[in-house]
């Protein structure tokens, strides 16, 4: 749609309705069809440049590394990082609290001094 054509639905929109539900395609499917397609050798460039990234520093989660593949000029979704990284089995670790596995839980050493029940007072 350009500046000169009228904003709304337009007799091609009408026309491409109609032909979608007499051959029972979605008109998102039929868009769909139209759009160019990333190749095999773009998609295995990145995914060694995730793995590369995922593999520096274990604790860095698909946002950062998205943030520093912009960084780098990389025009990219986060939502397509995280796709890749899960299918690649790259997400990050977490990392533990480490206070809490060695001190215990701070209500677990504490014993009861007197009863709370309304028959003691």
């Amino acid at each position: 749609m350009t500046a000169q054509e009228p904003q709304g639905f337009s007799r091609d929109d009408a026309n491409v309705r109609r032909l979608c539900a007499l051959s029972g395609v979605s008109r998102a499917g039929f868009y769909r069809h139209f759009e160019p397609k990333l190749s095999a050798r773009e998609d295995a460039e990145l995914r060694d440049l995730l793995q590369k990234l995922a593999l520096k520093d274990r604790h860095q989660g698909y946002r950062r590394i998205t943030a520093g593949l912009r960084r780098e000029g990389l025009i990219i979704n986060a939502k397509r990082v995280l796709r890749l990284m899960r299918e690649d089995n790259l997400l990050s670790l977490r990392a533990t609290d480490q206070s809490r596995a060695v001190g215990g839980s701070p209500v677990a050493d504490r014993s009861i001094t007197s009863s709370n029940s309304a028959d003691s007072a």
